[in-house]
């Protein structure tokens, strides 16, 4: 299934203070913005007032907090999963280093040793 990452359309008004909240926990306002990269003001105007955070500042919440990405306002099209972010960037990682060793045992040249009777050829 292809993954998607993308905004709802949204108001100028943000409704998801409250799972932000939630989302929050038992941190305090200071340590839950510390951890998005924001300040403390920021923060609690996401949460209080319904200030919508910017695009980064949406991942960076789903990221720190791990929390389901369409709690905040994020959508899939039809057929398509939903992620968050940093899931993709980790499988993309993880291909890329098998790509990099597949592609490095590929192009090694071969090597030839000789046991003084059998030629082996090594890849």
């Amino acid at each position: 299934m292809p993954y998607a990452y993308h905004m709802n359309e949204l108001p100028d008004y943000w409704p998801y203070g409250e799972q932000l909240r939630a989302i929050r926990g038992p941190l305090s306002v200071e340590r839950a913005s510390r951890k998005v990269g924001v300040d403390r003001q920021t923060w609690t105007a996401w949460e209080k007032r319904g200030v919508r955070p910017r695009y980064e500042s949406l991942h960076a919440i789903v990221e720190a907090f791990g929390c389901p990405p369409d709690l905040i306002g994020f959508d899939a099209p039809k057929g398509w999963e939903l992620v968050p972010s940093e899931w993709l960037r980790n499988a993309h990682q993880e291909l890329n280093d098998k790509l990099d060793t597949i592609i490095q045992h590929c192009t090694a040249p071969p090597v030839i040793t000789f046991d003084g009777t059998n030629p082996q050829l090594k890849y």
